[in-house]
């Protein structure tokens, strides 16, 4: 007596591309679009606490004591001035701290 076995159509859970393998082991990634996560479920993203409820990121806005550049940034203490002419790393000094 001879054994059988069933070989399946299998689905790609990224994809949603559908085969037969060749042998009954499961195979290591999906023909079509390769990925080793075939056979498993995307994980789905949490989101962060500034996106509960639809709540915007406060903006801040800044002025920089060196060339006068007025901007907007998520962050309260940006490392430099978003002027692309000026970048300076002292832009929230004063000129006599410098």
């Amino acid at each position: 007596m001879t054994e059988t076995a069933t070989i399946t159509e299998l689905t790609c859970t990224r994809c949603g591309h559908k085969w037969y393998p060749r042998s009954p082991a499961l195979p290591t990634r999906c023909p079509k679009c390769i990925s080793p996560y075939w056979n498993k479920p995307r994980k789905i993203k949490t989101s962060k606490p500034d996106d509960v409820n639809n709540v915007k990121a406060k903006k801040y806005r800044l002025l920089c004591l060196k060339c006068g550049y007025d901007w907007t940034s998520n962050n309260n203490h940006p490392t430099r001035c978003a002027n692309p002419k000026c970048r300076s790393p002292y832009w929230d000094k004063p000129r006599e701290e410098i």
